[in-house]
C-alpha cells in the first residue's frame, strides 16, 4: 500500500516493496498507476533510513491477457536501516533481478542479500545430470581405484578429495562453463519473450517456447 506508513522501529533490517500495473504505453489497468508509484518512491527515498534497490531485467514482468499491448508490472524494493547498527552491511550488495517467465504469466523476482561483495569459493555440488552421461561411472571408478598410499580414514579422505577434484575437471571438460551456457540461454529466452510481448504472433510464440525448452535442457 503506497499510503501505509513504515514502522518507526524495526528489530532488524527490513525489506519493503511497492509496484504498479499498467499496459505498455501508459494505459492504466486499474489500481495504483505510474504516478502513484513514482510518488511512493520519492517519499520513501526522502527518508534517510530508506534505501532503494534497482532491479535488473525486463520491466515487462507480466504477460498481458489483453493483447493490445504488453503489461508492465514495475516493482521497487526498499530496505530499512533503522533500528540496526549492522544494517548498512546487510544489504550492501543486495540485488534484484526480474527473471524470465518460465511456465507462468508472471516474472519471478530473484532477491540476493549478501554481507559483502567478496565471493567465497563455491562448494562442491553433485549434479544429477552427471549420472546420465555415459562416461560418469568409468570416471568415478578409475579415480576411486587409484591407490593413495594411505590407510584407514586418511585413505578415505584422500580418495574423496581426489574424486572431488576429478569430477570438477570432468564436469568442465564434458559440460563446459555451465554459468556461461545458462546466461546465454536466459538471454535468448528474454529476447524471444520480449519479441512475443511486442508482437504476439504464432511464430514468436513458437520461438519463445523453443528457447524455453533449450533453457530447461
Amino acid at each position: 500500500d503506497c499510503d501505509a506508513p513504515l514502522p518507526r522501529r524495526v528489530p532488524a533490517p527490513t525489506p519493503y516493496g511497492g509496484g504498479f500495473l499498467e499496459a505498455e504505453g501508459g494505459r492504466s489497468l486499474g489500481g495504483r498507476g505510474r504516478a502513484e508509484h513514482e510518488g511512493f518512491v520519492r517519499q520513501k527515498r526522502a527518508k534517510s533510513y530508506i534505501h532503494s534497490i534497482e532491479a535488473d531485467g525486463s520491466f515487462l514482468t507480466q504477460e498481458s491477457q489483453i493483447r493490445e499491448s504488453a503489461v508492465a508490472h514495475f516493482q521497487t524494493l526498499f530496505t530499512s536501516d533503522r533500528g540496526s547498527l549492522v544494517a548498512p552491511t546487510v544489504f550492501a550488495v543486495t540485488t534484484v533481478t526480474h527473471l524470465t517467465r518460465f511456465g507462468s504469466d508472471h516474472s519471478p523476482l530473484l532477491i540476493r542479500c549478501r554481507f559483502s561483495s567478496t565471493r567465497r569459493r563455491s562448494s562442491f555440488r553433485f549434479q544429477n545430470r552427471w549420472v546420465r552421461h555415459h562416461s560418469f561411472h568409468d570416471t568415478v571408478r578409475d579415480s576411486w581405484l587409484q591407490p593413495t598410499g594411505l590407510f584407514g580414514i586418511r585413505n578415505l579422505e584422500a580418495k574423496l578429495g581426489r574424486l572431488r577434484r576429478r569430477l570438477r575437471q570432468w564436469n568442465w571438460d564434458v559440460f563446459g562453463n555451465l554459468h556461461q551456457r545458462l546466461a546465454a540461454a536466459q538471454s535468448a529466452h528474454a529476447t524471444a519473450e520480449r519479441a512475443y510481448d511486442l508482437d504476439p504472433t504464432p511464430g514468436n510464440r513458437t520461438a519463445m517456447h523453443r528457447c524455453h525448452a533449450e533453457y530447461q535442457l
